[in-house]
């Protein structure tokens, strides 16, 4: 191999330097040698030149004289780290000077090393090369961030437009003869409770609410897909105005291990708005809470959570709501809260906050301003609280 071949072999990575020295002679020693290591080159002959050569084309590396007219080394120093673009160049000052006070200003000032005239061609080769390395890593590491940082903001635009999605499916509020409220926050960005309240014939109106196990993406995409299946009615041959045959349906189709191991708990009831039946049936899922004459029910039958066990039985019940009834079916997230003090919310704290709030468009979203305000941050778990009241 010839010399010069070798010696750009040598080099390590190669780059685009800038040479700034007032003496013409050394400016060409130095492209010269920097050519034969394999690297381009441009020339300033003084400061203000330099910065005019930086602003014209891409650097990767700037070997810069001390002492120039106009405008000497420190000035372009200073220049270089004050511009966004220029502060993370590298810069090896050169100089005949040796006084080391000169060195440790132009190192403090941000000069990445510094060289002594005459130059030492393989100092030289091995001061170049080490910069140019640590501009290539530097380089490929912002190139890294600037990848991931575009690639956090498209997988938050994603998430955005998936909470969209699963925000579109839940129901719109009631009016009339039957009228609901309800709140919905999820503990991240997406959550993986589910409600609806459907007329699937005309004088049946499906209520259910559901929770599943976990949260993010994999919860939000299985609640997406019960809320469409039961707002659509599409069980098959089950009839979907049968609370336990529709439970059943569901821990058959959403066994955990064909789930990423989700289960999730349920409470699904069809009221009769002719005869003021609800018929219902739940999976793990806490009582619906059903307040007028009479005093207050616990709407709650015998079951597992769905998707543990295939051969898991649901059982059902009915009661008669009564003239200006309102009912109550919420998820766990609801009252399974850690006050600021240390103490637990529970069923019975849930029941005293909905019964000291009016039923009201709006109420449900004060109950979980009051239970958020009582955690003291944003709670552990999704809310979900749906209230019907009945003429």
């Amino acid at each position: 191999m010839a010399p010069e071949a070798a010696g750009a072999a040598q080099a390590g990575p190669r780059g685009h330097i800038l040479v700034v020295d007032d003496q013409e002679m050394n400016r060409d020693l130095l492209e010269r040698r920097l050519a034969r290591q394999g690297h381009t080159t441009c020339s300033a002959v003084d400061g203000v030149e330099a910065l005019e050569r930086l602003a014209a084309e891409p650097i990767d590396l700037v070997l810069l004289d001390l002492m120039m007219p106009r405008l000497d080394g420190f000035g372009v120093l200073e220049a270089m780290k004050a511009h966004e673009l220029w502060r993370d160049i590298p810069v090896i000052m050169i100089s005949a000077a040796t006084d080391i006070e000169l060195v440790v200003k132009a190192v403090t000032a941000g000069a990445t090393d510094f060289l002594n005239k005459p130059f030492n061609p393989v100092l030289l080769r091995a001061r170049v090369g080490a910069c140019l390395e640590k501009k290539a890593l530097r380089d490929r590491e912002r190139a890294a961030f600037v990848a991931l940082r575009e690639s956090q903001a498209e997988l938050a635009a994603e998430l955005a437009e998936a909470a969209n999605y699963v925000s579109s499916v839940l129901p719109r509020p009631m009016t009339g003869a039957i009228r609901s409220d309800w709140t919905f926050v999820s503990s991240t960005r997406i959550g993986g409770d589910g409600f609806g309240t459907v007329y699937l014939e005309p004088d049946r109106l499906v209520i259910y609410l559901f929770d599943v196990s976990g949260h993010g993406v994999g919860a939000a995409l299985l609640a997406t897909s019960l809320m469409n299946t039961l707002n659509s009615g599409s069980l098959g041959e089950v009839d979907p105005l049968a609370p336990a045959a529709v439970l059943k349906a569901l821990n058959e189709d959403y066994p955990m291990e064909r789930h990423n191991q989700m289960y999730f708990t349920a409470w699904y009831g069809v009221y009769t708005p002719s005869t003021r039946e609800l018929r219902y049936s739940t999976a793990g899922h806490p009582a619906a809470l059903l307040f007028g004459e009479g005093g207050r029910q616990e709407l709650r039958t015998p079951g597992m959570v769905i998707g543990f066990d295939v051969d898991a039985r649901f059982r059902e019940a009915t009661c008669r709501v009564p003239p200006g009834g309102v009912l109550h079916v919420f998820s766990d997230g609801a009252f399974e809260v850690r006050r600021t003090d240390g103490s637990e919310m529970d069923e019975a704290a849930l029941e005293a906050l909905l019964l000291a709030t009016p039923p009201a468009p709006g109420s449900t979203r004060k109950i979980y301003d009051q239970v958020r305000e009582a955690h003291g941050e944003g709670l552990d778990d999704d809310f979900s609280l749906l209230t019907l009241c009945f003429d």
